[in-house]
């Protein structure tokens, strides 16, 4: 078995405090079966904001013996007092903690930018330097779900501990399992759920989207987004291809694909060097798998979004 620790030498971060639930994408329990089966001889070594419980959010309802005219204008207007109070409270310990759904479409263009980002300092902090990644895929800007390798039972019973005492929902069998290897040593695999809200103390977080490029600066941001990468030590395999772009409002998004090479810790740099380089965008999906060397391939749908 071939051990390739990819984050040797990185600190863990300081973890937050605790969980706050989100749902299950359907179907992912079948891909997790299949990939545990598929564990191999390549893995990476890495070591991924702790939950905290949901904020209570009570809808004031209007009750009225006779209905009024004004009922409904008035339970609007306390559902929409109700929710900015919320959000002021959640912003005080840095982070908004709303459902994803709820929020705005600027605050979720923000949430998205820094979702890839959080996944690898979660992970960076979270597995242990003896439990070896095999695979990993970043969904949705929701779902977390890995593949991997360790000699000891209790290594593998740390990961999961340590998973539980972050900012995410690590579900349960037979979507996150552990199960003994035919070559020696253990097999797992994980699942879960993001529940870290907008880290809305973030330098790279701009509520205004006044950072936001115009359409017509689409190929400038991406040719900056491409030596960005190549000053990280990022490999392409390919010029990037535009898979989707819609109309949201005044903006407009568009999805690129990209596959290459790195090292998952070049990786974890090259996103926060997009940030500092002011590149907004947004690691919709995300798959690793690990190759000799050092070297993880990967592929990822990259969304960029421009003002009309």
């Amino acid at each position: 078995m071939i051990r390739i620790n990819l984050l040797k030498g990185l600190a863990p971060r300081q973890r937050a405090r605790k969980p706050l639930p989100v749902k299950l994408i359907a179907g992912v329990a079948a891909g997790l079966c299949v990939a545990v089966a598929l564990v191999g001889s390549g893995m990476w070594v890495v070591k991924a904001v702790r939950s905290r419980p949901a904020p209570k959010h009570e809808v004031v309802k209007a009750v009225a013996v006779t209905p009024s005219s004004l009922v409904n204008s008035r339970v609007v207007e306390d559902v929409v007092k109700d929710i900015a109070v919320e959000r002021e409270r959640s912003g005080q310990d840095g982070y908004l903690d709303l459902p994803y759904e709820q929020f705005s479409l600027s605050e979720k263009i923000n949430f998205e930018g820094l979702f890839a980002r959080e996944a690898c300092g979660l992970l960076i902090r979270a597995v242990p330097e003896d439990v070896g990644l095999r695979s990993l895929e970043i969904t949705d800007y929701r779902t977390i779900y890995a593949v991997g390798l360790s000699s000891s039972r209790d290594q593998v019973n740390r990961l999961f501990s340590s998973l539980k005492e972050e900012r995410v929902t690590l579900l349960q069998p037979p979507l996150s399992l552990i199960k003994p290897n035919q070559s020696g040593g253990y097999r797992f695999a994980f699942t879960c759920t993001a529940s870290w809200g907008l880290k809305v103390a973030d330098p790279c977080v701009d509520l205004s989207l006044s950072t936001l490029p115009l359409k017509d600066m689409l190929s400038r941001t991406i040719d900056k987004f491409v030596a960005v990468a190549k000053t990280s030590n990022l490999t392409f395999a390919g010029a990037p291809r535009q898979v989707n772009a819609a109309k949201v409002g005044t903006y407009r998004r568009f999805e690129y694909k990209f596959s290459g090479t790195s090292t998952f810790a070049n990786f974890a740099a090259f996103l926060k060097a997009l940030c500092d380089a002011h590149v907004t965008c947004a690691v919709k999906t995300l798959s690793m798998n690990a190759r000799s060397k050092g070297q993880v391939g990967f592929d990822a749908v990259v969304v960029f979004t421009t003002k009309d």
